[in-house]
């Protein structure tokens, strides 16, 4: 027996606003790991700071497409993202409430 790993494809990633490097990092590291692209919703108050993470990103020479921030009102912007037919996976960190509207 063993086990192999397989890209889900787009991978959604909803981030609160505390802790707005470390949570985004934590959440899109897996998926990228695993082969897969990624759609970043962080929150509102922390947009600014999840662009420079993907300066960063850009600048050490991440391709283009594989990591993507939308940014929005978590009810418009996070709703169709995770509703959206491309979006194999959602990663969420937030209200009990819109986790299990998400789940």
């Amino acid at each position: 027996m063993f086990t192999t790993r397989v890209p889900l494809g787009v991978v959604g990633v909803i981030t609160p606003w505390n802790f707005p490097i470390a949570i985004p990092i934590w959440k899109m590291t897996p998926a990228l790991v695993y082969g897969n692209t990624v759609v970043v919703k962080p929150a509102s108050e922390t947009a600014v700071t999840c662009a420079k993470l993907f300066e960063c990103l850009a600048e050490a020479g991440l391709p283009a497409g594989v990591a993507n921030m939308v940014t929005g009102v978590g009810s418009v912007i996070g709703q169709g993202l995770a509703e959206h037919p491309d979006v194999s996976g959602i990663t969420f960190t937030g209200s009990n409430g819109v986790g299990k509207w998400i789940g």
